[in-house]
């Protein structure tokens, strides 16, 4: 018996990581003006697949591809396949915005393990 679909969902998170709360806040302020418009802003994302959210950012090495706690993102990114639910504390440069239904992967959940642990095999 195949695993029933499962919701996918974009977190976005308004990029913070200005050295003034000046600045955060002006951020903050032009994201709401441009997203009304429907042009974008500043924002970091991550895609949640079955209760982990993964998305990429600076390492020192590897892909750049880590995981944690929906709407949380990590301070400290995970290389480690295992580490899964071992953050995550609220990192001071993303403050999150909106989750954003995506429907649900017609993948199964075995599938798409599998293939989030091949690239970060890869990193």
């Amino acid at each position: 018996m195949s695993d029933p679909p499962f919701p996918v969902t974009l977190n976005v998170y308004d990029v913070t990581n200005a050295e003034s709360e000046q600045q955060n806040n002006l951020v903050e302020r032009f994201n709401n003006f441009t997203h009304q418009l429907g042009i974008g802003g500043v924002f970091h994302g991550g895609l949640v697949v079955d209760g982990i959210e993964w998305s990429f950012g600076f390492c020192e090495s590897g892909t750049g591809l880590y995981q944690c706690t929906p709407g949380k993102v990590s301070i400290h990114a995970h290389s480690s396949f295992s580490s899964a639910h071992s953050c995550c504390l609220q990192n001071p440069m993303y403050k999150f915005r909106q989750a954003i239904d995506l429907g649900v992967t017609p993948h199964s959940r075995s599938q798409v393990t599998s293939d989030f642990a091949c690239w970060l095999a890869h990193s």
